[in-house]
């Protein structure tokens, strides 16, 4: 049975989106999508045994940090 999905947009610095197009590229033999790698990697995510909210607020300032610089 397939699970119910939903879309919405999502937006990307160019850089990251270019590095998902390189995966993709050398994943030739799984046929796979942007969606697809986003989706399995938030599943991984998710899977962990951690603070998803608290590595959520570590990844966001990280983030905030470098883009300050």
């Amino acid at each position: 049975m397939k699970e119910n999905k939903i879309s919405f947009g999502v937006r990307f610095k160019k850089r990251i989106a270019e590095k998902l197009d390189y995966i993709i590229k050398n994943l030739t033999e799984l046929n796979t999508t942007r969606s697809e790698l986003l989706e399995s990697i938030t599943e991984a995510f998710f899977a962990s045994n951690f603070n998803h909210v608290e590595r959520g607020r570590e990844f966001i300032v990280t983030k905030r940090k470098r883009e300050k610089q």
